[in-house]
């Protein structure tokens, strides 16, 4: 029962809390941010500057918010996952989650 109201708990703190920037270059070596609603980390501070990076983020605290932070991490790598067992390299399995796809489209509004 524990663990069921820390999740609920984090889940509650996504909806009730505005995106909080982190800056975490300390361990983002490869990429430019990850989102864990309702936090949101960047590797280089210049990416503050840019909608298109903003945008896409907070879109995905806005799919968070919708399906919780655990289902949207589960969501996320199970499709992933299935994009490799169709023979997707990393990247292309990467580019092609669904939740990735959206975020992108969300950039260009």
């Amino acid at each position: 029962m524990g663990i069921l109201n820390i999740l609920v708990g984090w889940w509650a703190l996504s909806i009730l809390l505005p995106p909080i920037y982190i800056n975490g270059s300390w361990f983002m070596k490869d990429i430019a941010g990850m989102t864990l609603a309702p936090f949101i980390f960047y590797r280089k501070k210049g990416l503050l500057n840019s909608q298109r990076f903003r945008k896409h983020e907070e879109t995905h605290i806005h799919q968070q918010r919708l399906m919780s932070p655990l289902v949207f991490l589960i969501v996320y790598i199970v499709n992933y996952l299935i994009n490799r067992l169709h023979s997707m390299t990393h990247f292309e399995a990467y580019y092609n989650i669904l939740l990735e796809v959206s975020a992108r489209k969300a950039e260009k509004e």
